[in-house]
């Protein structure tokens, strides 16, 4: 899950995500989280791209409304009664990383 004040801007913090999973559903080391800045440099070969883009069609990520609309959506959908979130957000270079909202 990543939410952010924008689509735009919640798909940027994803990104590093998105890669580092299509790195370790590769048999690549899976490092650690880059940056937004530096994951946006990265080029993925295609493999990775088209993992990288599955995440992100399947990831809940939007703003806090569109999000909450689509969690209770799929806990709608699935019939579950409880939902764990598992933040998947990356930062910016310069962000605080004890202050950072992602």
């Amino acid at each position: 899950m990543v939410v952010a004040d924008s689509l735009g801007e919640a798909r940027d913090l994803g990104l590093p995500r998105a890669q580092a999973m299509a790195r370790l559903r590769t048999g690549r080391p899976m490092g650690f989280l880059d940056l937004v800045e530096d994951a946006q440099q990265r080029e993925l070969p295609p493999d990775q791209q088209a993992i990288a883009a599955r995440w992100h069609e399947r990831a809940v990520i939007g703003t806090p409304p569109d999000a909450a609309a689509e969690i209770v959506r799929l806990a709608e959908h699935f019939g579950v009664d409880e939902v764990m979130v598992n933040p998947q957000a990356s930062a910016r270079r310069g962000a605080d990383p004890r202050r950072a909202a992602a």
